[in-house]
């Protein structure tokens, strides 16, 4: 399930009783975050692109029950011809058809950053609504250079993240379209059934703000 379209593939795993390996494409290029902390300056077309493109790879892995559940720029290449390639989809949640966990981590991710407020107190039970909060705040962020959260602890930002709202893209970034910034707010409300249903969902939206 991890020879998703749009993501770095698994070539081969294996265990020689020292250590447990995978071995995945070499991916030439540069990460979102070197270029967020460059303080690259992303054009809402270029930024819009990287998302929907992101967007599709994501719904590739949903439709095989993926669950990527740490979807940040860190977690986002972009090759040397600017194709954005997703990093560490292993770390997903596998799911069967009745959405029954079948591989799962367990343990809470570091970056909590771009979690949705469900992903900050359940990691077992989280969908795709949950990679559709976290695409929307790296959209947020390459639109800002901000994080839509931050906090000294990491017990701050997950009260921020939880209760309170992120500052108005229109105030850090005037010539974001208000249809844009409507999508990204829908995207990141805090109940997952206030979002978009899925990621196709997200995308037509996001295409529909971004037009002409």
């Amino acid at each position: 399930g991890l020879q998703v379209p749009g993501a770095v593939s698994l070539l081969a795993t294996g265990n020689d009783d020292t250590c447990a390996w995978v071995a995945m494409d070499l991916v030439r290029g540069r990460g979102l975050q070197g270029m967020v902390d460059a303080e690259r300056q992303f054009a809402v077309a270029e930024a819009a692109a990287i998302v929907l493109a992101v967007g599709e790879t994501l719904r590739a892995a949903h439709a095989l029950g993926l669950v990527h559940r740490d979807v940040k720029p860190a977690s986002i290449m972009l090759r040397e011809d600017g194709t954005p390639v997703l990093l560490d989809l292993g770390m997903g949640k596998k799911t069967d058809g009745e959405g029954r966990a079948i591989v799962d981590r367990g343990d809470r991710l570091e970056s909590v950053a771009y979690h949705s407020p469900e992903l900050t107190r359940e990691v077992r039970n989280v969908d795709a609504r949950a990679d559709v909060y976290s695409l929307a705040a790296v959209l947020y962020c390459l639109l800002t250079g901000k994080r839509p959260f931050t906090a000294a602890t990491q017990i701050e930002l997950v009260r921020k993240i939880r209760w309170e709202t992120p500052p108005a893209l229109s105030d850090l970034r005037p010539d974001v379209p208000a249809a844009l910034a409507a999508v990204v707010g829908r995207a990141m409300e805090k109940e997952p059934e206030r979002r978009y249903a899925d990621m196709p969902a997200f995308a037509a939206a996001l295409s529909q703000a971004t037009a002409g």
